[in-house]
């Protein structure tokens, strides 16, 4: 058995990794086996990862951290600069993963969060849900008064024992910071914005609270947009400002529904033009809707297909206040077709199903001949209307 000295090997070592050669060209050199030329780099090797890790040069990883979605290999091998000598040949190997984000939680003095003691309460993956629930507790003879995610306060609703229990973030594509005020119950004050339907209290948008200290002043605001609903300015509410007392203040904005549009066109599909007028009706949400194509129809047009939402129901999910419904025209399409009744002759296009195809009022462009064998003479030639083409 062929044995080598460890002076031997660590020259192996450094021709390797001097870049001129790679493993298998030493090893046919100097007459030993590829295998051992990469156990004395694993074990001999000395250039270094940007960690300052001995790598076996199989394998070059470079800790990176991504601003962007994409990284070209020419960057990586720029990042790669000072960390290690790059041999002749090198594999670049890009392991993807999904960008991960940091949920923290914090909160002020007279009561606690859930993962506030943590510097890290949990790490979600690109558009996965969180997992761990958020918790906001009170101390005894406090309430919550704010809560807020990266900085806006967001409405909450709270358990019999004045907690409040965050949902669970869904589809989650950025870092959320959650952060907790508390305030003395009995120094607290609290304002409920209300938003209903005109003349009723049918809720047209989330209700909003606000809290705060007693005789502090409060603002509150209409939504500034409500799909299919518009504010109510004949209805606005006295106490839209004012201080806070130790009762519950209910504040009311008043919304009008909104008719929603519905606009029927008629466009020719060979010019893109208008073939007339649209026709505009209204409904309310939760009616029924229904159109139809045009009455006269120029010579020479057809319908080319109904439109899929030429009839329907308005939601009150829908997010304009305007339903587009276009009916498509186009020029009819006439079928030429030959036959021969008997054996006698040829005809041009005979046995296709069509010869040509013609649009109305154009004309046909390809000629047709017809041949007689020999012996035979065109005894007729009859020409029907066929249907148009749909």
């Amino acid at each position: 058995m062929k044995t080598y000295t460890e002076e031997f090997k660590k020259t192996i070592v450094e021709l390797y990794e001097s870049g001129n050669k790679n493993k298998s060209e030493l090893a046919r050199e100097y007459g030993t086996s590829e295998g051992n030329v990469r156990a004395w780099i694993k074990k001999y090797g000395t250039l270094k990862t940007s960690t300052g890790e001995t790598t076996n040069n199989d394998e070059i990883l470079i800790p990176i951290e991504l601003n962007s979605e994409r990284i070209s290999a020419t960057t990586l091998l720029e990042i790669n600069k000072g960390a290690a000598s790059i041999p002749q040949k090198t594999e670049i190997k890009v392991y993807n993963s999904l960008k991960e984000y940091e949920i923290t939680t914090a909160c002020g003095e007279n009561g606690k969060i859930s993962g506030s003691k943590e510097f890290l309460y949990e790490k979600v993956k690109h558009g996965k849900d969180a997992t761990k629930e958020i918790v906001v507790t009170p101390n005894d003879g406090y309430r919550v008064l704010s809560i807020s995610v990266n900085g806006e306060n967001i409405n909450f609703s709270e358990e019999e024992d004045n907690s409040v229990k965050i949902p669970l973030f869904k589809n989650v594509t950025q870092n959320k910071n959650v952060y907790a005020t508390f305030i003395e119950e009995s120094k607290m004050g609290e304002i409920i914005v209300n938003h209903y339907k005109t003349d009723t209290t049918e809720e047209v948008a989330d209700k909003q609270i606000i809290r705060g200290n007693i005789n502090d002043k409060y603002v509150t605001n209409p939504k500034e947009y409500i799909a299919n609903y518009s504010l109510n300015t004949e209805k606005l509410p006295v106490n839209a400002t004012g201080k806070i007392t130790n009762e519950t203040t209910q504040v009311t904005y008043y919304y009008n529904e909104n008719p929603v549009k519905i606009v029927t066109s008629y466009i020719n599909m060979e010019t893109n033009e208008y073939m007339q007028d649209d026709n505009i009706q209204y409904k309310n949400i939760g009616e029924e809707y229904e159109t139809q194509g045009m009455d006269n129809i120029p010579d020479g047009y057809e319908l080319f297909k109904e439109p899929e939402n030429r009839s329907g129901t308005i939601l009150d999910s829908l997010d304009s206040s305007e339903i587009n419904v276009v009916y498509y025209y186009k020029l009819k399409e006439y079928i030429v077709k030959t036959n021969v009744i008997n054996d006698g002759g040829t005809i041009s296009g005979q046995g296709k199903d069509a010869y040509e195809i013609v649009k109305h009022g154009e004309d046909s462009k390809k000629k047709i001949e017809i041949v007689p064998y020999s012996g035979y003479k065109i005894s007729k030639i009859k020409i029907k209307d066929r249907k148009s083409v749909v």
